[in-house]
């Protein structure tokens, strides 16, 4: 049996699900078609501990298993794996890989080594010394999904406010605005090799006012306007890949994300985990990764030979809804449950959860002819999810 652990890993576990494995989950929701799957714990609902990603470790220590999978979240706090790879249990990258690719410099400097850049990043303290005509970044180091990050107000007054709030522990970095397509790629190596799966565009920030580069889903792949275009890109992700692999020792699924514009592209950061796009690249693929996964962990790079046709025209998308109020999710009988999940809906909340308002409430997925048709797809999902929850929002509103 493996476990898989995060901050939600509903995907995940359909993953090893689907690919054939018996699987438990550990997280901060519970999801109720996470547990279709397999047992998923919420820490929050199921233990009444605060979602962290400590007291998933702890939950999950009391589990016996075959071997552990991390999602989204672990790769902020590396010395909760420890353990499991001392008892070799665990399938992904270890806690020393993720404290070096995590590592801005390092990453960095390994980035140039092929003339590839990030964008440009310093301390809070050299403030003073930056170029105030560019527009800069207020970003936390140990926090995934865009959350936290803050433009600074061009003018000096403000700016000086702003940063007079920040702890100067190392817990921030100032890094260079860099506009364009945010996007991502996956790729899936063995330690020396590695092999690029997919790419996406990702959403922003459209629903969370004050969160504009907040993270709300994937379209895959990532378009671009021609053959040529894309088939460079895909290159340079190639050469990438391949190299970080081969610096850092990487293992298993890893995600790149960065910025792309007619300049070229700025790498954002690394993730040396499975991700959230991972969902959208099998179906796209037409086969599910965790198989694989697990081979190259090994050692292996081992991928199906054919690729199955996909039921849309190739492109595929989900996208995160986020709560406009705060509001209890009411019971359902389980056919409503299956009927939302046949509808395209993840992340289903359990029956009396509270929704506070700007948390996510659910996922949604769509697929289209193009990424632009796939986009509205998904907000279409989107409206018919929010007046579904209407009737419990007034509920709520009613008793209060």
């Amino acid at each position: 049996m493996f476990l898989a652990v995060g901050v939600s890993v509903r995907a995940l576990v359909e993953s090893i699900a689907a690919s054939g494995y018996e699987v438990k989950g550990v997280d901060f929701f519970g999801d109720i078609d996470a547990n279709w799957q397999g047992r998923t714990i919420g820490v929050a609902g199921d233990c009444g501990l605060k979602p962290s990603i400590r007291n998933v470790f702890t939950t999950a220590g009391g589990i016996s298993c075959d071997g552990l999978v991390y999602a989204s979240g672990v790769e902020n706090s590396p010395q909760e794996l420890q353990s499991w790879e001392a008892k070799g249990l665990l399938y992904g990258n270890g806690p020393s890989v993720l404290r070096e690719v995590r590592e801005i410099g390092k990453l960095q400097a390994s980035l140039e080594q092929i003339q590839m850049k990030m964008p440009e990043s310093h301390p809070l303290a050299q403030w003073q010394q930056l170029d105030h005509q560019k527009r800069w970044l207020l970003k936390p180091v140990n926090r995934g999904g865009g959350h936290g990050i803050t433009e600074i107000p061009a003018g000096e007054a403000e700016a000086e406010n702003l940063l007079r709030t920040i702890p100067r522990d190392g817990s921030y970095i100032i890094q260079e605005y860099w506009d364009g397509i945010p996007a991502s790629a996956t790729f899936i190596a063995d330690g020396g090799e590695a092999v690029l799966l997919g790419t996406s565009r990702q959403l922003v920030g459209s629903q969370k006012a004050g969160s504009p580069f907040s993270y709300e889903g994937n379209i895959v792949p990532l378009a671009l306007p021609s053959f040529k275009k894309q088939a460079s890109l895909e290159e340079e992700l190639r050469i990438m890949s391949g190299h970080l692999t081969r610096e850092f020792g990487l293992k298993g699924l890893n995600t790149i994300d960065f910025m792309l514009n007619a300049k070229g592209i700025r790498i954002l950061e690394l993730n040396p985990r499975w991700s959230a796009s991972v969902e959208l690249i099998e179906s796209h693929l037409g086969y599910r990764l965790f198989t694989s996964h697990l081979a190259a962990c090994r050692g292996k790079l081992e991928l199906p030979p054919t690729r199955r046709p996909s039921p849309c025209s190739g492109y595929w998308g989900k996208k995160i809804i986020y709560a406009k109020a705060t509001f209890t999710t009411r019971a359902e009988d389980g056919q409503a449950y299956r009927a939302l999940y046949n509808l395209g809906v993840r992340d289903i909340p359990r029956p009396g959860t509270l929704i506070a308002k700007g948390q996510p409430l659910c996922t949604v997925l769509a697929g289209g002819s193009s990424s632009s048709n796939c986009y509205q797809n998904l907000r279409q999902q989107e409206e018919k999810i929010r007046q579904y929850y209407l009737t419990e929002l007034s509920q709520y509103n009613d008793r209060g």
